[in-house]
């Protein structure tokens, strides 16, 4: 378990320095400092910034498959239960700070469960959200098409079909591990808000489960600082509208 926890968070940690590089080396400097480095006056808001709260939903593909939360139930193929290949649904929700027009941070929930089939699997994560727009410095549409990666623990069980109190647990994961990366795009604005269709993969692993998922869904964030379009032409950052 702690060298699946250290595993994820070492990837973890990887894949959003990686991601914040990128987006810091496509994002031109918008600050000045002085002679002694200790005042900085950060660039003006163009697209996103301030308090930012965001929800992601939508059907995904997903596979549970596990083993009772005991020592004696790994590897024996008369106590695993796998859902197989299962239509679901999934949902994502943060909230946290646009620190830049190119990068917000923040924590959440983040959760899938089947519909229908024989079993009833239910995930749900508390995880850190990182998400940057790394085509930023290109402009125009660009500037809405981002990347995201969240990272954290939850839990993960299987039920049978037929227990609608869900009491007896077929499987479960104990503390599982929880990692997802999502593509998305969200040129559609009204008001505070911004929306667009995102794309997310996710994975959830212990000793004793794994759950792995592939979602096609729709995200809606509300940004507190969100000029209109007006200010962000003059600056080249255009974008579509709803109102």
């Amino acid at each position: 378990m702690k060298s699946r926890a250290l595993l994820l968070c070492s990837a973890f940690a990887g894949v959003s320095s990686t991601l914040l590089a990128s987006i810091a080396h496509a994002a031109a400097p918008g600050g000045s400092t002085d002679d002694n480095l200790v005042s900085y006056e950060p660039p003006s808001t163009e697209r996103r910034g301030g308090l930012a709260v965001g929800l992601t939903s939508g059907l995904s593909l997903v596979n549970f498959s596990g083993y009772p939360n005991r020592a004696t139930a790994l590897g024996d193929p008369d106590q695993q239960v796998d859902t197989g290949a299962a239509l679901g649904s999934t949902f994502g929700v943060w909230a946290g700070g646009a620190i830049r027009d190119w990068l917000t941070v923040g924590g959440g929930l983040a959760g899938t469960s089947t519909l229908g089939g024989d079993y009833v699997g239910s995930s749900t994560a508390f995880v850190l959200h990182v998400e940057g727009f790394p085509l930023w410095a290109l402009g125009g549409g660009f500037r809405d098409i981002g990347l995201s990666v969240d990272g954290g623990l939850g839990v993960a069980r299987i039920y049978a079909a037929s227990d609608q109190k869900l009491e007896n647990v077929l499987a479960d994961a104990g503390l599982p591990s929880f990692v997802s990366a999502s593509v998305f795009y969200e040129p559609f604005r009204f008001w505070h808000f911004s929306t667009g269709p995102a794309v997310t993969f996710g994975h959830t692993f212990s000793q004793t489960m794994t759950v792995s998922q592939g979602m096609l869904g729709w995200r809606f964030v509300f940004y507190a600082d969100q000029p209109k379009n007006k200010a962000a032409s003059a600056s080249g950052a255009s974008s579509s509208t709803l109102f």
